[in-house]
């Protein structure tokens, strides 16, 4: 009887020792969370229009990662001090993105209750388009060692709002950025005042001359009834860039100042090499709200 009443007792203190450690995988998500110490009542991804359930991502899109109800922390006066960091493995599981504290910025913590935390990652560069990434998020206690970690495979895709036609040129990537938010456009939609950037990045297949490239750089955006509302024919005119800052990135920008559109839009960007017959053209359909 003793003997059995120890093995009980011993059965207890080993089930409270461990009753604060977790691990949990999201089929939906593809998320594996872990924890000891510290426990998170629900993990979610989103983006600007809302919550997600997917790990593939278009390239610049900009990804929230979500923690509701993160407890376990030792509070001091009723105060939580947590740490976040973030870091992303390519697929030889070299360290591309390391961000030690998100919330660094916070020395003072935390005393409301639940404690919601949320971190962001634009899938641009370093990373590229068609490669496989790993997310690793860390939260930790900095009053103990309280611990709650969430691990991420994920897919970055081109983006499929834009229609590329190229000759004789190559690039890296290619994707429509809004300025305000932040973020790569990945809808349809986009809004008047919105400043608008075509991002190019890694052109190659111009003609060098003394490393420069001679192009020509127009903007065409016609309403859905073929009225033209932008019509810049050469933006460049003669203006001759630097090799490298083509190569580096060329990034177009344009504006809806109105109130008033037909929609849809379409808007088509043209780089030439006057050189040269080489080309590159990406073309979007937006609806301007």
């Amino acid at each position: 009887m003793r003997l059995i009443l120890l093995y009980f007792f011993i059965l207890i203190v080993y089930c409270s020792c461990d009753i604060k450690k977790s691990y949990n995988y999201d089929a939906r998500s593809g998320i594996t969370s872990s924890g000891n110490g510290l426990s998170c009542d629900n993990i979610f991804l989103s983006n600007e229009q809302g919550e997600i359930n997917r790990k593939v991502f278009s390239y610049g899109e900009k990804i929230f990662f979500n923690f509701k109800n993160v407890d376990g922390f030792e509070r001091i006066q009723e105060v939580a001090y947590p740490s976040m960091r973030l870091f992303v493995l390519d697929s030889q599981q070299d360290t591309i993105v390391n961000l030690p504290d998100l919330y660094a910025s916070a020395p003072d913590g935390f005393s409301h209750d639940p404690i919601d935390l949320r971190a962001n990652l634009v899938m641009a560069s370093p990373m590229k388009s068609n490669q496989d990434y790993t997310l690793h998020i860390n939260i930790e206690d900095k009053k103990s060692d309280g611990k709650f970690d969430i691990q991420l495979d994920y897919n970055v895709v081109p983006n499929n709002q834009l229609a590329i036609m190229a000759k004789k040129v190559t690039y890296d990537e290619i994707y429509l950025y809004s300025q305000q938010r932040k973020t790569a456009i990945t809808t349809t939609n986009a809004f008047f005042k919105e400043n608008l950037i075509m991002m190019f990045e890694g052109l190659e297949g111009f003609t060098e001359i003394d490393g420069k490239a001679h192009l020509g750089l127009s903007i065409i955006a016609k309403d859905k009834t073929g009225i033209l509302i932008i019509d810049e024919k050469d933006l460049l005119k003669d203006q001759p860039l630097g090799i490298k800052e083509v190569k580096t990135r060329m990034s177009p920008q344009f504006i809806f100042p109105g109130s008033k559109i037909i929609n849809p839009v379409t808007v088509s960007i043209k780089i030439w090499d006057k050189k040269s017959d080489a080309r590159i053209t990406s073309t979007t359909s937006l609806n301007i709200k």
